[in-house]
């Protein structure tokens, strides 16, 4: 009985000491350009440019400094060229896009392949009225956004509500808050996390098409948090016009925040970058500001 004991001790013994630790081999991949633009007509185009790096890392992407980077019309003529300033940072600050224009950039770099990508910029829409007269429990508003669109071409729309205000801390000094949740009950959104049992969707911005309402006004109503009425602030409206490409990103881009989750299906972000990543895209934001006495 003694032997089978000292058998049975000396293979667990064993078992143990024989462990080790398995590594994760992954396949090699080489780097490509990141690239990242968002330009608005009449303003300076910025671009940034990194190195992709595998799904396991986890710093910050290596800085591209030394790319050559350009930014052609619709017709592939040369508009002119992006200077470096640092990290990464390019800007070309003549000629600013034009609405309704289309552009392409290219950009390459040594040990890199060449990307490009094309996107329009889009034509301002601004809000025609905004209705915030329904008050409701819990700190919150009810807020209705109006807007015409514009029937001649498709368009791409983002809803955004920011609440600020401001408090004091220990030391006496002033604390600008800043609260971007918003929900929304509108069936049109593309994104947007369900909580809670009210049926209501919440992100920080909505995105949506004018798909089902081609050429009429819109109007889009949710309610924006975090509105205190004993410290006085100020809401600020924005809508955003955007390219297609743009669209796309930021729909994927929100949907993988707001699905990040054990049970959630994963989400690909979606790029426009061709032979790299990133997005290269046009936007307008028009901006109305509601003060809260």
């Amino acid at each position: 009985m003694k032997n089978i004991l000292f058998i049975i001790l000396t293979s667990i013994v064993g078992c143990i000491s024989c462990t080790k630790d398995i590594e994760l081999k992954q396949d090699e991949t080489k780097p490509r350009m990141v690239l990242n633009s968002i330009f608005s007509p009449g303003d300076t185009v910025w671009v940034h440019i990194s190195e992709s790096r595998d799904i396991l890392f986890s710093g910050t992407l290596p800085n591209i400094t030394n790319a050559e980077t350009q930014l052609f019309d619709a017709s592939n003529n040369l508009l002119g060229s992006f200077t470096h300033t640092e990290d990464g940072n390019y800007y070309l600050a003549s000629p600013t896009p034009i609405a309704g224009n289309t552009y392409t950039i290219k950009a390459s770099a040594n040990g890199f392949d060449p990307v490009t990508a094309t996107s329009g910029t889009p034509y301002p829409i601004m809000i025609t009225s905004i209705d915030t007269s329904a008050l409701i429990p819990n700190e919150t508003i009810n807020f209705s956004v109006s807007f015409n669109d514009n029937g001649s071409q498709q368009n791409y729309y983002g809803i955004s509500v920011v609440y600020y205000d401001t408090t004091i801390d220990i030391f006496g000094e002033e604390i600008i808050n800043r609260t971007s949740t918003i929900g929304t009950a509108e069936l049109f959104v593309a994104n947007g996390a369900e909580e809670g049992s009210n049926g209501l969707k919440y992100s920080n911005e909505f995105y949506f098409s004018d798909k089902n309402f081609n050429g009429s006004s819109i109007t889009f109503n949710g309610i924006a948090t975090d509105y205190d009425k004993g410290s006085g602030g100020y809401y600020v409206f924005g809508l955003r016009s955007m390219s297609e490409d743009l669209f796309r990103y930021n729909v994927s881009f929100s949907l993988y925040f707001e699905s990040q989750n054990f049970f959630s299906e994963p989400v690909q972000i979606q790029s426009n970058i061709e032979d790299g990543f990133g997005i290269f895209g046009g936007s307008y934001v028009y901006m109305d500001t509601l003060w809260v006495d």
